[in-house]
């Protein structure tokens, strides 16, 4: 008998709730598109989140708030990937235009080289399916000034403040 995921729930009359298929429902192709024609290129988007379940993108470059000109099904990604789904977007501010995606198999490593943050932490993960290295916002800052201090010889706030400027 096949293991339930936790989010897999049976209930007393035998409906399972969540229950995986054993080949997802594919129907393909442009899911959805604002534009008539794209043209995107290799423009850098991270995305946002807040405390809903919405979330969105900004342009990694000047921070704009990203518009989805489109989103792609693709039934046969490739590279042991069956099945991804494409964000492209385009910088409201800047003009840039780029793409962010999600493979939608079932993967061991479906978070390798994966950083995640939830305001407090900073999570990396490698092959597992939890965080191999979890370091939390304090650490992360003193570490960085750690650095500052043994090698731009910085011994005060200003002369902190001054070296972050020098490097922007």
């Amino acid at each position: 008998m096949k293991e339930r995921m936790p989010y897999e729930i049976k209930h007393h009359n035998g409906f399972i709730e969540n229950k995986l298929l054993k080949k997802p429902k594919v129907r393909g192709g442009i899911i959805y598109s604002a534009v008539n024609h794209r043209c995107i290129h290799g423009g850098r988007f991270l995305p946002t989140w807040d405390g809903t379940d919405h979330f969105h993108f900004v342009c990694a470059k000047c921070k704009g708030v990203a518009d989805v000109l489109a989103v792609k099904f693709c039934t046969d990604y490739g590279g042991g990937v069956k099945y991804a789904l494409f964000f492209y977007l385009g910088c409201r501010k800047c003009g840039a235009t780029g793409q962010r995606k999600i493979y939608l198999d079932r993967r061991p490593d479906a978070c390798m080289f994966q950083i995640a943050f939830d305001g407090e932490n900073v999570y990396y993960y490698r092959e597992a399916d939890e965080p191999y290295t979890v370091i939390t916002l304090k650490e992360k800052t003193v570490k960085f000034l750690r650095v500052l201090k043994e090698q731009k010889q910085v011994k005060t706030i200003d002369e902190a403040l001054n070296a972050l400027q020098a490097k922007l």
